[in-house]
Formats: C-alpha cells, sequence, structure tokens
C-alpha cells in the first residue's frame, strides 16, 4: 500500500527536495514538474478531442503556481484552459498543506460555488477545505477525481473517487529516508492511479479509460473571472513564490 504522509512530514519532504543534499530542485523546478503531473492526469482522463475547455481555479500560493504550470501544459496538449485567478499577488490551486481553519474571502466563495456544482471536480494535494490528516471534516465538496504530489497525505485516505499520484521527480534516497512506499513510474510515465472509480454523469460526461474527471468545471456561479494568455501563465509561473513563513507550499486544490 502506497505511504500516507502527514502534514508536518510533507513539509519535511517538501524542504528536502529543495536542500543540496537532498534534491536539490529549486521552487520553480518543483512547481514545474508537479503542474506536468498535473495536466498529464487530466490527459490521461479526457482528451481535447471530446474536453477541449478547462477551467483551472488557482489561489496565490505555490499550489496556485503548480496550477498556472498545468495550464501551460494542457494548451501545449490541444486544450483551451481558462484561469480563475481570484486572488492574484506575488507570494504567497486555492490552499496549500499548511491551511486550517475556515476559508476566508474571496475563498469561500469558491467553496460554496464548488458545494453547489453538479460537473466534476479533479482536486490536487487535498480538496479545498479538507484537513490534511482528517480528511473532510467540514463536509464541503468531494471531488469525483483526485492528484496527489509527492505521496498521498492522511486525509486523503477516506476518498472514494479516482486517485491519482504525481511523484516521478522523489529522489529514492528522500522516498528511503521518510520511508515512502512509492509505486514505480515505469518509461516515460509522470502519474501513476492508485485507484479507478468510473461513474456515469446525467450531464453526458463520457467515461473515458474507465475515469470520469475533467478538471475542475463548474456552473454559473463565479460572479468574476480573469481569463489569461498563454504569455500571461508564462508571466504567472514566474510570479508565484513560496509563503510568508519561508516555508514551501504544498499543492493544494484546484
Amino acid at each position: 500500500m502506497t505511504t500516507l504522509i502527514s502534514q508536518e512530514t510533507a513539509q519535511d519532504i517538501d524542504q528536502w527536495l529543495m536542500d543540496p543534499s537532498g534534491g536539490a530542485f529549486s521552487i520553480d523546478q518543483l512547481m514545474e514538474l508537479a503542474g506536468l503531473a498535473c495536466a498529464t492526469a487530466l490527459q490521461k482522463t479526457y482528451q481535447p478531442c471530446t474536453h477541449p475547455k478547462v477551467l483551472i481555479c488557482a489561489g496565490p500560493g505555490n499550489q496556485g503556481g503548480d496550477g498556472l504550470v498545468a495550464a501551460r501544459h494542457l494548451w501545449h496538449f490541444g486544450y483551451q484552459p481558462t484561469l480563475f485567478y481570484p486572488k492574484q499577488t506575488d507570494k504567497d490551486l486555492l490552499f496549500g498543506f499548511s491551511f486550517h481553519g475556515e476559508p476566508r474571502p474571496p475563498f469561500d466563495a469558491v467553496i460554496n460555488a464548488l458545494n453547489e456544482t453538479t460537473k466534476p471536480i479533479l482536486s490536487v494535494d487535498i480538496p479545498s477545505a479538507w484537513d490534511v490528516e482528517k480528511g473532510n471534516v467540514s463536509g464541503t465538496f468531494t471531488p469525483d477525481s483526485l492528484i496527489s504530489l509527492t505521496a498521498p497525505k492522511l486525509g486523503s485516505k477516506s476518498f472514494k473517487g479516482t486517485h491519482w499520484l504525481g511523484g516521478r521527480f522523489v529522489p529514492p534516497h528522500i522516498a528511503q529516508r521518510f520511508k515512502l512506499d512509492l509505486p514505480d513510474y515505469p518509461g516515460s510515465e509522470q502519474v501513476r492511479v492508485l485507484k479507478e472509480t468510473a461513474r456515469t454523469y446525467d450531464q453526458g460526461w463520457p467515461t473515458a479509460y474507465g475515469m470520469h474527471s475533467p478538471w475542475i468545471s463548474t456552473q454559473k456561479g463565479f460572479a468574476s473571472r480573469s481569463t489569461t494568455s498563454l504569455e500571461d501563465m508564462h508571466r504567472l509561473d514566474s510570479e508565484s513564490n513560496s509563503e510568508s513563513d519561508g516555508k514551501s507550499d504544498a499543492r493544494r486544490n484546484l
């Protein structure tokens, strides 16, 4: 069974990935690898010929940076990505694994819209407003699919949908240090599926490849939305930074 990790362990792993004696990655490199994994999970679930439009909800931290990178890759994969970016800033998909408490404006309105939508949702790392270790204790929305990055978090144990893992970038010595039981990534694979489910939706989403989740789609509930060009995606990638406490952010939900 793939190892489930705590919030503290997730933070420690991120620090080791950027440590010269660990992974020696820069934060930009980690965002690039995580964003590519997210885009790949989408591409393996829904092809652009049947689901060309993708709405990506991104927060202002490193998690949102992963979403911006994913948008760029999805554009290259043949999709038409649109960014919903409710709070733009040069530092810190909406929260990181350091999140706790109740969502604050403007993110609470986004969570409410996700609660009400009937469209399929894919979350990144842990669904927004879920407790990283305890799961959906607040009774908020449950996504149809989840992609965990590096290693799945304890809070994902109760998740019932299709569960992807993107962690090819974790070096063997870091996996050994933290006793991570991770799957192999054969060939050029960027993601592995940990659990599959298939459902049929009244909205007509086909269950291609036995999966059921396009990246975030939502109903007409967002009062404002920012659309972003490919050039802006590249610029926004470089602006997303670490949180104010200096720790790297977990890449949480879209």
